[in-house]
């Protein structure tokens, strides 16, 4: 996207608009106002584009992480966005320039790689290193605060029979079963962990 500095928005390229829902005739010739007013959205709150944040500072705004409502589908994309500004001898901006690319794929399979390490994977419960750290953190808060913790062991009985009559896909789904009912019963703030087997904390 390129911009003349307090003018008009001079170009907006095919992929610009595909992400952004925004045809040329909407942006070309009218007042930089109109891609400022892109709807960014994050955790439900607006947030500024690149090319605002480098017109109001004078400065690059370097490649940051955002999430953009399409505006044509309602679709939330996350994006890397940045900006730069040619200026004249003097200082003055002569041109802003922003860039979008979007990275929603990118994005899904980090945040599932990140799950899948964190997450036993047929369950979805924490697994052993998540626990190790949500304990810390527990335990810290214990001490400096004084509150008191609790840790609950469970083992389910007869989960070998299970697995041996009527076979392993019989036995993971009453592992899920059990997972979703042990999720179902405790707070948000709590954690369930499957250690191993059969065995949940």
């Amino acid at each position: 996207m390129q911009h003349r500095h307090c003018a008009a928005s001079t170009y907006l390229n095919p992929v610009t608009r595909q992400i952004t829902g925004l045809e040329m005739r909407e942006v070309e010739n009218h007042p930089i106002e109109v891609l400022h007013a892109l709807p960014y959205a994050v955790a439900g709150c607006a947030q500024a584009s690149a090319l605002r944040r480098a017109l109001e500072s004078g400065k690059t705004v370097d490649r940051s992480r955002t999430t953009l409502l399409h505006r044509g589908s309602g679709e939330l994309l996350e994006m890397d966005e940045s900006a730069s500004l040619d200026k004249s001898f003097d200082g003055h901006v002569l041109w802003a320039v922003a860039v979008l690319r979007d990275v929603t794929v990118a994005a899904a399979h980090e945040a599932r790689m990140q799950r899948l390490a964190f997450h036993d994977v047929l369950t979805g419960l924490s697994n052993r290193t998540l626990l190790q750290d949500r304990a810390q953190q527990a335990m810290a808060h214990s001490k400096r605060t004084g509150d008191m913790l609790a840790v609950l062991y469970l083992d389910l009985d007869g989960f070998k029979q299970i697995n041996d009559s009527l076979g392993h896909q019989a036995g993971d789904a009453a592992l899920v079963h059990a997972a979703k009912a042990l999720q179902a019963s405790v707070r948000e703030s709590d954690t369930v962990c499957r250690l191993r087997g059969a065995m949940s904390l």
